[in-house]
Formats: C-alpha cells, sequence, structure tokens
C-alpha cells in the first residue's frame, strides 16, 4: 500500500532560525519516496505565504496551511478560509494597547510592525533569514485575508487571551524560550491539521490505514492522533511523545529520514 504521508514543517522538516534551513537527509527522504510512488504533503500552521521557494522544489503532493485553513492538492485548492475581519482588528487593537510583539499572516504575506521585524531579525542573530526578510510593513495587510495571527512576546497570559478571545480564534499556545513569552498562535475556528488530512483523503478517496503524520509541536497532536501511524520527532513536546506511535531522531539527527526507513518508503 502507498502511503499519504503528511509532514510538519518548523521543527519537523525545517530550522527556522537558520533561514527554514532543510537537512539533506530529509530532502533525499522525500524525493526517494515520491519516486517509490508514495505521496507526501506538507501540514503547516504558516500561511502560504510562509512556505518558500526552496522548499517547494523539493517536490510534494499538497499543501494544508494555516493549520487546516487552506488545503491543496495536486495544485487544486479545496480549502481557503479566513478569519473575520472585524475580530482581526478588534484583536490587534488590543495587542497594541498591550505592546504585544505579533504578525499577522495571509496566504498572500506576513505582515508586522517595525518593533516585531527588529525583534525577529535581533533573534536570527541580524543573519539573512527568508522568513524574517519576507516581513510586510502591517498597515500593507489585507486584514479580510488574514488566516492566522501569531504572538511573539506579550504581558498577557495565553490564558488569559483564551478566555478573551477563544469564542473567536481557536489558540495555540507557541511559547518557546527566550523566543517566545506568552506566545499564541490565533487561527481558524473548528479548524486543524487533522481537518486538512480529511479534506485530502476524501477528494482522492485515500484508504485511512495509509495515512502517516510526522509533527513536533502541540499544534500537531490532533493530526498525529488521528493518521494511521503518528510520528513524532525526537524533539517533540511530551505531549506529542506520549501519543505517537513511533518516536523518531530529532531534526537536526535525521529524523525524517529515519521516519522514513521505519515506515519502509524509502
Amino acid at each position: 500500500m502507498k502511503k499519504h504521508i503528511f509532514i510538519d514543517l518548523d521543527g519537523t522538516l525545517l530550522d527556522f532560525k537558520n533561514s527554514d534551513y532543510i537537512y539533506s537527509s530529509s530532502i533525499k527522504a522525500i524525493q526517494k519516496a515520491r519516486q517509490n510512488g508514495h505521496h507526501i504533503y506538507i501540514n503547516t500552521g504558516r500561511s502560504k505565504a510562509g512556505i518558500f521557494k526552496h522548499v517547494l522544489d523539493i517536490g510534494f503532493d499538497g499543501l494544508i496551511c494555516g493549520n487546516g485553513a487552506y488545503v491543496e492538492v495536486n495544485q487544486k485548492v479545496l480549502k481557503n478560509e479566513h478569519l473575520n475581519e472585524t475580530h482581526v482588528k478588534e484583536l490587534l487593537e488590543f495587542l497594541k494597547e498591550k505592546q504585544a510583539l505579533f504578525f499577522v499572516e495571509t496566504h498572500q504575506g506576513i505582515y508586522s510592525n517595525k518593533a516585531m521585524h527588529q525583534y525577529l531579525k535581533e533573534y536570527v542573530e541580524n543573519k539573512p533569514n527568508c522568513f524574517v526578510d519576507s516581513i510586510q510593513p502591517l498597515e500593507n495587510a489585507d486584514l479580510h485575508l488574514t488566516c492566522k495571527v501569531c504572538v511573539i512576546k506579550s504581558t498577557v497570559p495565553v490564558s488569559y487571551m483564551q478566555e478573551r478571545f477563544g469564542d473567536n480564534f481557536i489558540l495555540h499556545d507557541n511559547s518557546n524560550g527566550n523566543y517566545s513569552t506568552n506566545g499564541c498562535e490565533l487561527g481558524l475556528l473548528h479548524s486543524s491539521k487533522k481537518d486538512g488530512i480529511s479534506i485530502i483523503t476524501k477528494h482522492l478517496n485515500i484508504d485511512h490505514q495509509a495515512t502517516v503524520s510526522i509533527g513536533d509541536g502541540d499544534n500537531d497532536l490532533e493530526m498525529i492522533q488521528y493518521a494511521n501511524c503518528g510520528i513524532a520527532m525526537g524533539n517533540s513536546k511530551p505531549i506529542l511523545l506520549n501519543h505517537a506511535d513511533y518516536i523518531t531522531t530529532d531534526y537536526h539527527h535525521d529524523g525524517i529520514y529515519q521516519a522514513f526507513l521505519y515506515l519502509g518508503v524509502i
């Protein structure tokens, strides 16, 4: 049976701090698996604008972006939904009032104010970085096309954000050491990476037994549990490690390649 493998990006396939660097073993594994007749999909919280050419050039059969807000397979768009513009404007006013650092994602671009942009530039040590360098001024954003708002640093706890905005957005914790404090992602309600997989499997009439998910973060939990085989990276958060069918090595140590060997697709 040919596998349909759904792969997260940040912390799974990509090294964000090093300009979305992808290890050669991962590229080799993906391309070899596709040559062997298996199907590989990106399944990410990023908007489509956050997936850059050097990633797409590896070759994929489809994309799930914005935690399920956008779904594309064989270059056909199956879903493209956006956040409510009024809700987005209310959220941004609140974040500005609290002097939070955040960026807005649409499938056309990534946008932030100068303080947020400078913070990210310092985080990547002012080195060239395809994600950070692509960020545009916040005033250029078409807010009616927003698919996600990512809060990087805030004085407001995530629990309060959930209480205040949980009726309008789904929240995922993205706090990550020095990079993020009280960080969270606010996205489309009733939408997830799992839903993206479901849309593709129904569209292509894929046997559920053929599905595999690989990830590392909190927002990967549902897709890890949903797929017939859920694989956690060695660098995954504990909640993912506890629910995975298999734990591979981390992405710095050929995690994707080792996972594909385990699956028998290369």
